[in-house]
């Protein structure tokens, strides 16, 4: 995947997750993205499956867990350095 598919990712799940403000914690383990949020109802589950690079999302014990796979932490980094979270 391409820096350009990175950023058109990062931006698309950005913009499903209710963009920035809506989140409250952003890490990622060996293949997720893991974001906890203040609305869930703003939130767009099935619209973030469908992003090119994701290849499921779920909530799990309340925190949206958005399946990347090995990519992950290059993912992450673009997440941060668009939304300006600290990584």
């Amino acid at each position: 995947m391409s820096n350009t598919d990175y950023t058109v990712l990062a931006n698309s799940i950005i913009e499903n997750i209710g963009g920035k403000e809506n989140v409250t914690y952003f890490d990622y383990c060996t293949t997720r993205l893991r974001i906890d949020v203040k609305d869930k109802d703003l939130v767009k589950v099935d619209e973030i499956s469908k992003i090119k690079g994701v290849l499921a999302s779920q909530w799990l014990a309340g925190q949206l867990q958005i399946i990347i796979g090995t990519e992950v932490s290059d993912v992450y980094k673009v997440i941060c350095k668009i939304a300006d979270f600290n990584g």
